[in-house]
C-alpha cells in the first residue's frame, strides 16, 4: 500500500490527476485510520519466526488451486482443490489467489493466531511480505489479505519452499493429498474471487 504514496511523494512518478493505485491507497489508509484496533504491531528489522499455531500451504497450476491447513505439528486439518479455466493464467496470480482464498477459508479459525504460510513462489513470498507488487493486478489481493489479517488480528509469516516440497502442489493438480494426517482431513468449498 505504501509504494504508490511514496512513489508519488518522492516524484519518482509523478501523476497529476488521482490514479487506480494512489486512490486504492489512500482508501486503504483511511479506513485503516477509521478503525485503528484493527492495527498490530510489528517490530523493524530482522525477525526470528515466531511460534506458531497453524501451517498453511497453498499452491496453484495452471489446472488447480489448492489450500491445506495443518495445525502446529503439521497434521492436515482442512483442505481445498479447485479447479482453474481461465486462458493463458499467470502463475503467479493464481499462485497469490490461492493465499488469499486460504485466507477467507479459515479467517474465523485463525482469529488471534500466528500462522506460517508457506508457498513455493518467491515471487509470491516476497510481495506477501513487502505488502505490494510490481505486478498491479496481484496488489488488490495482497491488500485484502492484509487487510483481513488485520480485522482478524492474524500474525502472518511467509516461506518459501521448493515445489517438490510443497504439500499443496499434489492436490492443486488434480492429485491426492500426500500429507500425514490427509485422510483425516475435511475438503472445504472455497469461491474463487
Amino acid at each position: 500500500m505504501l509504494s504508490a504514496l511514496y512513489r508519488r511523494a518522492s516524484a519518482k512518478e509523478a501523476w497529476s490527476t488521482l490514479n487506480g493505485s494512489l486512490r486504492d491507497a489512500l482508501e486503504w489508509w483511511a479506513s485503516l485510520l477509521k478503525n485503528p484496533e484493527m492495527c498490530f504491531s510489528r517490530t523493524a528489522g530482522a525477525r526470528q519466526r515466531p511460534p506458531v499455531r497453524y501451517i498453511i500451504y497453498t499452491d496453484a497450476s495452471e489446472i488447480g488451486l489448492a489450500g491445506i491447513l495443518c495445525d502446529e505439528k503439521g497434521v492436515a486439518q482442512e483442505f481445498f482443490q479447485e479447479e482453474v479455466h481461465d486462458e493463458g493464467p499467470n502463475i503467479a496470480l493464481l499462485e497469490a489467489e490461492a493465499v488469499e482464498m486460504a485466507l477467507w477459508a479459515w479467517a474465523q479459525r485463525l482469529e488471534g493466531c500466528q500462522v506460517l504460510v508457506v508457498v513455493d513462489s518467491t515471487t509470491v513470498q516476497g510481495s506477501m511480505v513487502k505488502g505490494a507488487s510490481r505486478m498491479e493486478a496481484m496488489n488488490p489481493r495482497i491488500h485484502r489479505l492484509w487487510f483481513l489479517a488485520a480485522q482478524r488480528r492474524i500474525e502472518l509469516w511467509f516461506e518459501r519452499v521448493p515445489s517438490k516440497l510443497n504439500p499443496a502442489d499434489p492436490p492443486s493438480r488434480r492429485r491426492p493429498l500426500t500429507l500425514d494426517g490427509a485422510e483425516g482431513a475435511r475438503r472445504v468449498r472455497v469461491r474463487r474471487f
